[in-house]
């Protein structure tokens, strides 16, 4: 049987320390430390990896479609699928502000809404509750 000559893998948290610019990361494994880059391995083979970690749950409600099942994830205290179920509807870990020109350029027609959308990337959207109720227009990015 052939052995595989794969190496092994070690972790540890970096030294994060202060220089005159701000705050460094260091390699844990080299002395005297040098710095660690996020876009190219240092000399010594170290790589800072960076990971976006989210919880998935499966069993509860989407607040969104108002059907369970699926996978969700957790905003808040409200669960939404992971996918896009709902078409337009969004639930905003921080809602925008309102604006008043935002409530204004909702009611204009369609077309000046999306020539508008082209040129600046924003669009006004109507900002409600759970129950479908109104409370107020914003700005959000494409």
């Amino acid at each position: 049987m052939a052995k595989h000559n794969r190496p092994r893998i070690r972790k540890q948290a970096p030294r994060i320390s202060q220089d005159g610019k701000g705050m460094v990361i260091e390699c844990p494994f080299c002395h005297p430390p040098h710095r660690l880059r996020l876009d190219m391995p240092a000399p010594c083979g170290t790589i800072l990896e960076l990971k976006a970690v989210q919880s998935l749950y499966q069993d509860v409600t989407c607040v969104l479609c108002g059907k369970p099942g699926g996978t969700l994830i957790k905003v808040g205290e409200l669960y939404r699928h992971a996918n896009e179920c709902s078409p337009g509807k969004r639930l905003y870990t921080i809602p925008p502000k309102p604006s008043k020109t935002a409530a204004i350029f909702y009611r204009f027609p369609k077309w000046i809404q999306a020539r508008y959308t082209r040129s600046t990337r924003k669009y006004a959207v109507q900002l409600s509750d759970q129950e479908g109720e109104v409370h107020g227009y914003a700005w959000d990015r494409v």
